[in-house]
């Protein structure tokens, strides 16, 4: 379980790594290259959010005895992400007010070109911070399915050991009863051995008793 976890943590840095070599080198790029390393960032938050909900998973399911190391891992993970998510939106809003302020002072004379460029910058803007909106309430229910799935392990965990109780709770009324028939046998034994023994008494001391009552009667006539 803990390989599993370290080769999250790989595939989730190398992810959030490129993201912000991308989103350092944006500013010198052109503005063509720009709008692809911000769809390249994207992606890779993307994968690195899909990583971490796996992550926190595997760490539900963790033993307690470790289970807390990988839970503050986890909390620092998801900082980072949420911060690398803020500079990439905030990166989308400057790329795309430069290109309508570029497109603005690309001539005199284009006035009512420039207004259109302007309001489709704002509508650019406008449309990404609906898009993170969006994918933040997308978040928020694969966080509460998350939530659904750890409460289920844990109430699976309870189960097994409540079944766990109930087997050995068997196994001591089986030894109870076992331990009850072995006394009802000697119980059984000791009648029998009681009814015997009274047999054998008055098996030896009727004939006896009958020969002596019966002696002086004879001796007598």
């Amino acid at each position: 379980m803990t390989e599993i976890l370290k080769s999250f943590e790989f595939e989730f840095d190398k992810y959030i790594s490129g993201a912000t070599s991308q989103l350092d080198a944006i500013s010198a790029a052109s503005s063509g290259d720009q709008m692809r390393m911000l769809r390249g960032i994207e992606n890779d938050i993307t994968e690195a959010e899909k990583i971490l909900k796996q992550m926190d998973i595997q760490v539900a399911a963790l033993d307690k005895s470790v289970k807390s190391r990988y839970v503050d891992k986890y909390k620092e993970l998801k900082k980072n992400l949420d911060s690398l998510r803020k500079d990439h939106l905030k990166k989308q809003n400057e790329v795309a007010m430069t290109s309508g302020k570029e497109s603005l002072f690309a001539g005199a004379n284009q006035e009512a070109r420039d207004g259109q460029q302007i309001s489709k910058a704002s509508r650019i803007v406008e449309q990404n911070n609906k898009l993170v909106a969006a994918k933040r309430v997308a978040f928020e229910t694969e966080d509460i399915s998350i939530g659904i799935q750890r409460e289920l392990n844990r109430n699976t965990e309870v189960l097994t050991r409540a079944i766990g109780r109930t087997k050995e709770a068997d196994q001591e009324i089986g030894k109870s009863n076992k331990l009850l028939n072995q006394i009802g046998r000697r119980m059984m034994m000791n009648k029998l051995t009681l009814y015997s023994v009274l047999a054998v008494v008055c098996l030896v001391f009727v004939p006896v008793s009958y020969t002596h009552l019966t002696l002086p009667t004879i001796y007598s006539v």
